[in-house]
């Protein structure tokens, strides 16, 4: 059923809510006893299929030199963006910047979330990916006295959340519709809207306050007095 045909059943429902209609839809097909209302939620889900398959169409693999097929797609992550070729035919190979997978990412927390896609749909060794990744690297701030500076524990993180995305969407031309609504179920084919919240003046930063000290108060309120 189109939009135009749902905008007569609800008065001037906008597109946004059509979508949402039509989403939802489809996940209460998946329910147990959804065969006794198959026939109204088929009506929806077939659009909703076709709206996905336009989508994968304007998406194209090519071929390179040496006759291997791949895609190309970008991530993004905070500062951290990526651009991402995923080749067809591969062996699981992950380089990055030229480097190693393991050697780029020497955290498996970092690995695990790069190689996502793959593991949800179990093709860890069908595709080889080259990646070129670039900012997001956390930088380093003052420790409280203002003496020493502090680097972070993890300053990869974002790096390895666009990597992530731009697997995911490069992945579409490869997988069809219907295994790309699976990435797009788990979330990974949406960007995190989510950033650092910036340092608020007269705070040691965007949330944590300056210790305020009982006896230095009292002292200073007596002197006055």
């Amino acid at each position: 059923m189109s939009h135009d045909e749902v905008k007569k059943m609800f008065h001037n429902i906008k597109l946004p809510m059509y979508n949402l209609l039509i989403s939802q839809l489809s996940r209460l097909a998946e329910e147990p006893y959804a065969y006794k209302y198959k026939n109204l939620i088929m009506k929806y889900r077939v659009v909703f299929q076709v709206q996905i398959a336009a989508k994968l169409d304007q998406l194209e693999t090519k071929v390179d030199e040496n006759g291997r097929e791949y895609s190309e797609a970008q991530g993004k992550r905070k500062t951290a963006v990526a651009d991402v070729r995923v080749y067809s035919k591969g062996k699981g190979r992950i380089t990055i910047n030229g480097e190693e997978f393991d050697e780029f990412f020497p955290l498996i927390t970092d690995r695990q979330v790069v190689i996502t896609p793959f593991n949800l749909l179990r093709m860890n060794l069908f595709f080889d990916v080259e990646a070129n990744v670039r900012g997001g690297l956390s930088g380093i701030w003052m420790s409280e006295k203002g003496s020493s500076p502090q680097f972070p524990t993890n300053p990869k993180t974002s790096q390895a959340g666009a990597i992530r995305l731009g697997i995911a969407r490069a992945l579409q031309p490869f997988v069809g519709a219907t295994t790309a609504e699976i990435l797009r179920r788990a979330g990974l084919l949406t960007q995190d809207p989510r950033k650092k919240e910036r340092k608020k003046p007269g705070q040691w930063k965007a949330r944590k306050k300056f210790t305020w000290k009982k006896k230095i108060g009292r002292a200073s309120c007596s002197r006055k007095g």
